[in-house]
């Protein structure tokens, strides 16, 4: 099993939960953690909210209209 390093925010909670001493803040930092993981997620489907609006079928169409039409290569092929 290959494990990679850990990243700084990583040891940096590692640090902080040395510290934790109750069951109660272990619950109040995993609360804290979920909000804002979750307020990122609000922020990605606000982007790709605003990507649609932007989007349409024609423009999709017309790059599309770019792509040859040749057969794809053999890695990329799909199987029978």
């Amino acid at each position: 099993m290959v494990t990679e390093p850990l990243n700084a925010i990583q040891l940096e909670l590692l640090k902080m939960f040395a510290y934790t001493t109750s069951q109660q803040q272990l619950l109040e930092i995993k609360a804290l953690l979920s909000d804002y993981f979750a307020q990122q997620a609000d922020k990605d489907l606000e982007q790709v909210i605003q990507r649609k609006k932007r989007a349409s079928k024609a423009a999709f169409e017309a790059v599309l209209a770019q792509v040859p039409n040749v057969p794809p290569d053999e890695w990329d092929r799909l199987g029978d």
